[in-house]
C-alpha cells in the first residue's frame, strides 16, 4: 500500500469523527505534527514513513478497514482540496 497523502491523512481523521487534538492523542504525536501534516501551506510537513505507519497501525488496532475509509474519502470532495 503506497503512503498517505495529506489528503487522506486528514479524510481519515474526519472519517472518525476526529478532532485534531484527539488525532494528535490517538497517534502520540504533538497537535502542531497533526495541524502542519494537514496544512498546504509552505511550512507544512508531508506525511512522514513513520507517521504513515503509525496511522496504519492504529486503524488496524481500532479494526478500521483502511481501503474502505480510502474509498469514502475519494468519493467526497474536501473543502479546498482536490483528489
Amino acid at each position: 500500500m503506497k503512503k498517505l497523502s495529506k489528503y487522506e491523512f486528514k479524510g481519515i481523521r474526519e472519517c472518525l469523527g476526529f478532532t485534531m487534538v484527539q488525532w494528535a492523542e490517538v497517534l502520540g504525536v504533538s497537535l502542531t505534527t497533526v495541524q502542519k501534516t494537514e496544512s498546504n501551506g509552505a511550512s507544512g510537513y508531508e506525511v512522514t514513513e513513520p507517521l504513515d505507519r503509525r496511522v496504519k497501525a492504529k486503524l488496524e488496532a481500532m479494526n478500521q478497514d483502511i481501503e474502505k475509509l480510502l474509498e469514502v474519502i475519494h468519493s467526497r470532495p474536501m473543502k479546498g482540496e482536490s483528489n
